[in-house]
């Protein structure tokens, strides 16, 4: 009897504080007066108002939208201002004798804003100095 005895004094000597870190696994950690629980995830503000943060997020997201619809808004807005004064100045040149080739390329330059084919004018052009070139040449 004399080993279940001496177990008991063995388990009596330790600390209550090892007996319940030992009792308790991986799960807890021991501080000098007691025993805490670790967390089971980082606490930050999305974790403790989930409904804020999604909301949050939605109006980051709205935001951002607007944002976006703005610059297309006011991309279209500065295409069509240009195309206008390119009308004009097509007007002019055809009052004023302008030369056909660059009254073409002006129209083209409209075309491309309002049709929102930037490569348009620069197609249009290649094949306006071809075709000047083949005809200039004797």
């Amino acid at each position: 009897m004399g080993g279940l005895i001496d177990k008991w004094r063995e388990e009596i000597a330790t600390t209550p504080e090892k007996r319940q870190t030992e009792a308790a696994g991986d799960n807890y950690t021991q501080t000098p007066l007691n025993v805490t629980c670790k967390p089971a995830y980082e606490a930050t503000e999305e974790n403790y108002y989930p409904r804020l943060a999604a909301e949050a997020r939605e109006k980051e997201q709205q935001r951002e939208a607007a944002e976006k619809h703005l610059e297309a808004a006011q991309g279209y807005q500065e295409a069509i201002r240009r195309a206008g004064w390119l009308r004009a100045e097509i007007r002019k040149g055809l009052k004023n004798g302008t030369p056909p080739e660059k009254l073409f390329l002006l129209a083209a330059e409209a075309i491309g804003l309002m049709t929102g084919d930037p490569s348009f004018y620069a197609e249009c052009e290649k094949g306006a100095r071809d075709i000047i070139a083949k005809f200039s040449t004797p």
